[in-house]
């Protein structure tokens, strides 16, 4: 049902298929975390989850990864007309990604990270297009910093910072990136 929800506890998504999607297209569902912890975790136990059409906000980690959503190793998900905005977490503010994540119409926007990835942190499988990092901040690759493999293609990213002298865009640690189109 729309609305907005605020979560007395992390959404931990571990069972095959499970879906978050909106009832009501054009209509929002807002998960708010609970104070101190992130809003979804995807386990590695899961056999590929979708969020779709809903707004992750308010994860706030001092220690740990993924302020918005964490996708452990070996975890899948797909993340599709999606909003991932105002988290805060040491790496991966809005998401951290250590399995596979496929985002698609997506907006990762208004994320704080103190170390790496304010948007997005991959050490895992990311493919993201049509999709747009604004404003996120980080100590090095505000918008999405790779250590994995990553794929972009048609994706926006602009207004992000970094505070170190790494990139405020897409920061590549090691890892392998493809950007098209963007």
């Amino acid at each position: 049902v729309p609305g907005t929800y605020q979560l007395a506890a992390v959404v931990n998504i571990s069972g095959e298929g499970t879906r978050l999607k909106s009832a009501v297209p054009g209509r929002a569902v807002v998960l708010v975390g609970a104070a101190g912890n992130r809003v979804v975790n995807v386990s590695a136990r899961n056999a590929g989850a979708t969020i779709d059409g809903i707004i992750i906000t308010g994860g706030s980690l001092t220690s740990g990864n993924g302020g918005g959503i964490n996708v452990a190793r070996g975890g899948v998900l797909a993340l599709v007309n999606s909003t991932v905005t105002g988290n805060k977490a040491v790496d991966g503010g809005g998401v951290n990604n250590d399995g596979t994540i496929t985002v698609t119409n997506s907006t990762i926007d208004t994320n704080t990270a103190t170390g790496k990835g304010g948007g997005l942190r991959d050490t895992g499988r990311t493919t993201m297009s049509n999709s747009t990092f604004n404003a996120n901040v980080a100590s090095q690759g505000g918008a999405m910093s790779v250590a994995g493999t990553a794929t972009v293609t048609h994706a926006t990213v602009v207004g992000n910072v970094a505070t170190s002298s790494s990139s405020a865009g897409v920061d590549r640690n090691g890892g392998s990136l493809t950007v098209s189109y963007s």
